[in-house]
């Protein structure tokens, strides 16, 4: 009685000659329907359940209707199978396209390619075709989808499938859509790798500089260095490194131990050679160069966030590590910094703050940092005199 007293609340209930309309406005039931639902501001919620709750309902009728919270799919049985509901009107299938789904290559952590081919135009034009995707089975032109406009012609494809998740399955099938409706290739599943797959810079897999050997990650069109910079003599941290002849540099707990594995910390003024132009050579070797504020941002937005740059695991950074995929192969390391009063030593194991080239004042410049409990990337500028980390980027 309290449910039924709800539903008047909201609606009108109407009986005529053994049907049904819930409404708003006392409208009867349409001719054809048993039970008409009409609403402008409200949906119908099908019964919602997962995939095993589902395949536990005994003699399922056809035509029952579900919502799988494993697929997040609205399903129907069709009296010999559960099958998604699309909405798609396919017509006639003589008067559809024939399009079959091909391989899936170039996969990486985050993109893939994926081949199909159109065998049939179907007697008209393709309007669109593709591909579609999903984390779930029978993905359809409703999830993510590919649109590779008009064809009027028979041939093959290929689709650049992109903002995919690292260590995940997908669910992909070609479609083709004429004036008739949509019609889908099989389904093919394939699942994206642990690391983003970028490799070494091509031509220039390693850099050796000052006896230590720098390994390279091409991340989008820049070639990165792998490691943090370790370059110099170290000095106690005590001191301000200093404008002579010999690249300085402060060191963990005074610990050149240290430097071999978290890279050395370094002062603006020092790490730029004392100059103030931005993209200058700085204490990098021949053909390299400190990154500008700008490059920073590129390397993050290919990157996608801390994240997908910081090394995997603990240990070189402090637990939890949120959100570490090292996607983009950067392997960022938490080396610390040596603040303005001198000796002390922060962040270390739990925050890599690097410098850019990109001064915003005579006494300050841009850095990034990236911590162990968030993917966020903060930006902002901070005193040349703290000794920060140094990653070099290759000229173009």
């Amino acid at each position: 009685m309290k449910n039924y007293l709800l539903v008047l609340f909201f609606f009108t209930l109407v009986a005529t000659n053994a049907q049904v309309a819930i409404n708003n406005d006392g409208v009867n039931p349409d001719s054809s329907a048993v039970l008409d639902i009409q609403s402008s501001n409200r949906g119908f919620l099908a019964p919602r359940m997962s995939t095993v709750q589902r395949d536990a309902i005994s003699n399922p009728a056809g035509g029952l209707m579900i919502y799988n919270t494993t697929t997040h799919i609205l399903e129907l049985f069709n009296g010999n199978n559960w099958s998604s509901v699309t909405g798609e009107d396919n017509g006639n299938s003589d008067e559809l396209p024939v399009v079959s789904t091909g391989s899936i290559t170039s996969i990486t952590a985050i993109s893939a390619v994926a081949m199909g081919e159109i065998t049939d135009l179907g007697g008209d034009s393709v309007i669109r075709y593709g591909h579609c995707w999903s984390r779930y089975p029978n993905p359809s032109v409703h999830f993510e989808l590919t649109d590779l406009g008009v064809a009027g012609a028979v041939g093959s494809f290929t689709s650049n499938l992109t903002g995919l998740e690292i260590s995940t399955t997908y669910y992909v099938r070609a479609y083709a859509e004429n004036n008739n409706g949509v019609i889908y290739g099989e389904e093919v599943v394939f699942t994206t790798e642990t690391s983003s797959g970028n490799t070494a810079c091509p031509g220039t897999p390693t850099v050796t500089y000052g006896g230590k050997v720098y390994n390279t990650i091409m991340i989008g069109s820049q070639c990165w260095m792998k490691e943090n910079l370790n370059i110099g003599t170290m000095i106690v941290s005590t001191t301000d490194q200093s404008n002579n002849s010999t690249i300085e540099k402060f060191c963990a707990f005074d610990d050149t131990a240290r430097c071999a594995v978290y890279g050395g910390l370094y002062q603006w003024d020092e790490l730029m050679q004392y100059v103030t132009t931005e993209g200058t050579q700085g204490i990098c070797p021949g053909g390299w160069h400190i990154p500008s504020d700008a490059e920073w941002g590129t390397l993050i937005n290919n990157a996608g966030g801390g994240g997908e740059l910081k090394e995997v695991g603990f240990e070189h950074w402090f637990a939890p590590n949120t959100g570490a995929t090292n996607a983009s192969g950067f392997t960022a390391l938490p080396g610390g910094y040596i603040s303005i009063n001198f000796g002390s030593l922060a962040g270390y194991r739990d925050t890599g703050i690097f410098w850019s080239s990109t001064q915003t004042s005579s006494t300050k410049a841009w850095k990034r940092d990236i911590r162990y409990s968030v993917t966020t990337i903060n930006h902002a500028e901070w005193t040349k005199r703290f000794g920060l980390s140094v990653r070099c980027v290759k000229n173009n």
